[in-house]
């Protein structure tokens, strides 16, 4: 709990920096939907069928550092959705770049699912004590249509990061994770 507070604290205190800088703040709501399929980067076969995936983010972008190539700056993000009929939510921070028409945003944060993502195949239990918590990931890429709305286009990434050694319960056995590809419609408030 220690460093998603240090993390939040960090990004509450862009938001008073940007604030100060009478830098514009942009807040945008998005609703995102596509395909999720479980262990969608593992290396083996996977037995799983693509699932649709739809997602309710909202986000908040504090352009800290200007460039000739653009604006960079932090910001945090809520989402829920669902993926297979289960619920999950997911919060955290973000690394966002506008760069000419477009604007590229990285999420990472923590996620948590209302119960264990499909970890059996034809009645046989794959993934032994894999865990309902996990990291969340994600790349997207939005680009205007009007002055406040975007089409995004994202790959996300949720799992508890056994497969590269950074599980962060590891007592939780392992996690196949989810891969996505989503289209999205946001809607940008700015101050």
């Amino acid at each position: 709990m220690g460093k998603a507070t240090v993390v939040i604290f960090l990004c509450l205190s862009f938001a008073k920096v940007a604030e100060a800088r009478e830098i514009k703040t942009s807040y945008d709501v998005e609703l995102r939907a596509g395909q999720g399929l479980v262990c969608g980067t593992c290396k083996e076969n996977v037995p799983w069928e693509p699932g649709p995936k739809v997602d309710l983010l909202l986000k908040s972008f504090f352009p800290l550092i200007p460039s000739s190539y653009g604006t960079i700056g932090p910001g945090l993000y809520g989402k829920v959705g669902s993926f297979d009929g289960i619920t999950m939510a997911s919060a955290g921070v973000l690394l966002g770049w506008d760069v000419g028409p477009f604007d590229l945003a990285g999420f990472a944060g923590a996620g948590y699912s209302r119960k264990r993502i499909t970890d059996t195949i034809h009645g046989i239990r794959r993934f032994q004590g894999q865990t309902r918590h996990t990291y969340d990931l994600a790349l997207t890429v939005g680009v205007p249509i009007s002055e406040q709305f975007r089409l995004t286009a994202t790959y996300g990434h949720n799992s508890n990061g056994s497969a590269i050694g950074i599980n962060f319960l590891p007592d939780k056995g392992t996690n196949p994770g989810i891969d996505s590809l989503m289209l999205g419609v946001s809607y940008r408030f700015s101050k």
